[in-house]
């Protein structure tokens, strides 16, 4: 995709490395395109919140790091808890957690 919107040709030693299997690159290309995450102009994934949370996470790189990435947006630490809601404590956290199996980030 970059060598598409860019014209940025790939290290092929890090393209082999960064490839992504033809299920993951169909799924991602029925959802985005060049010119749509350049201008974040897609409809199907500005209303919808979810679709944006999934093709995020079909971004992920690493495999290893969906579910450190998954704990932590539902079981966030208490410094962040802090900083988003101006507390802490574990009424803030199960409103977070309530909040985000909802798709209400």
């Amino acid at each position: 995709m970059a060598q598409a919107a860019f014209g940025i040709e790939a290290i092929p030693e890090e393209r082999e490395r960064l490839a992504l299997s033809p299920l993951r690159r169909a799924w991602l290309m029925a959802h985005i395109n060049p010119v749509s995450l350049l201008t974040h102009s897609n409809r199907r994934l500005t209303t919808i919140p979810w679709r944006s949370h999934t093709l995020q996470i079909g971004l992920i790189d690493r495999p290893a790091d969906l579910g450190r990435l998954l704990l932590h947006s539902l079981w966030p630490e208490d410094g962040w808890l802090e900083k988003r809601y101006g507390e802490r404590g574990w009424a803030v956290r199960l409103r977070h957690t309530t909040a985000a199996l909802r798709g209400r980030f």
